[in-house]
C-alpha cells in the first residue's frame, strides 16, 4: 500500500520522530555508558595511583629493612667470632689456672723442703768462712768444741764445748759479709 499525500508526510514525520527518539535514547545510553566508563576509568586510575604509592613505600621499607638486616648479619658474624675468641680464651685461662694450681702445689712442696732444710743444722768444718757465701745470714745457735770467732773477735770470741772455760752453745746473729774463724767443726742451728 502506497501512502500518498498528507498522510505520507505524517507517516514520514512520525517515522522521523520515532527515529529521532530512538537515536536520542541510543545516544543517551551511549553517553551514559561513556560517562560510566570514564568514571570507572578515573576511579581505577586513582586506585592504581594509590596502589603504586603503597608499592613504592613498601619497596622503600624493604630496602631500608634489607640494609638493617645486612647490618644485623654483620653484627651476628662479629658476635659469633667474638664468642669463638671468648671460648678460646676461656679454655686458655682454664689451662693456665690448672698450670698455676700445679705450680702452687710445686711451690708449696719446695717451700716445705726449704723450711725443712733451714731448720736442719748446718755443719761447717774447721776453717774460715764468709756469711752469705758459705752459710746464709740469720740467727743461729752454734754448738761445737773449739774456738768460735766472728770478725776477728770484734763481734764474737768464745770457746765452745762446755767444761770449765767454754760454753755448751752460743746464740748469735750472722750478717752477710761477717767472717767466721772456727778451730773445729761446728753445728749451726737456725732459729
Amino acid at each position: 500500500m502506497k501512502i500518498e499525500g498528507p498522510l505520507r508526510d505524517t507517516a514520514w514525520a512520525a517515522g522521523g520522530v520515532a527515529f529521532a527518539i530512538l537515536a536520542l535514547m541510543l545516544g543517551l545510553s551511549i553517553g551514559r555508558l561513556q560517562s560510566v566508563d570514564r568514571a570507572a576509568a578515573t576511579e581505577l586510575a586513582e586506585q592504581r595511583a594509590k596502589v603504586d604509592g603503597v608499592l613504592r613505600r613498601t619497596q622503600e621499607q624493604i630496602k631500608a629493612n634489607q640494609s638493617r638486616l645486612d647490618r644485623l648479619d654483620t653484627y651476628e658474624r662479629k658476635a659469633t667470632a667474638l664468642r669463638k675468641q671468648i671460648d678460646s680464651r676461656t679454655q686458655e685461662v682454664t689451662g693456665l689456672d690448672q698450670e698455676i694450681a700445679g705450680k702452687r702445689q710445686e711451690l708449696g712442696t719446695l717451700t716445705s723442703r726449704v723450711e725443712q732444710k733451714r731448720s736442719e743444722p748446718m755443719s761447717l768444718p774447721a776453717g774460715h768462712f764468709t756469711v752469705g757465701r758459705d752459710i746464709p745470714a740469720g740467727r743461729y745457735t752454734v754448738v761445737g768444741s773449739s774456738n768460735f770467732i766472728v770478725n776477728s773477735g770484734m763481734k764474737v770470741n768464745t770457746i765452745l764445748g762446755g767444761g770449765s772455760i767454754g760454753v755448751d752453745q752460743y746464740v748469735c746473729e750472722l750478717e752477710v759479709g761477717d767472717r767466721i774463724e772456727a778451730g773445729g767443726a761446728n753445728q749451726y742451728y737456725p732459729m
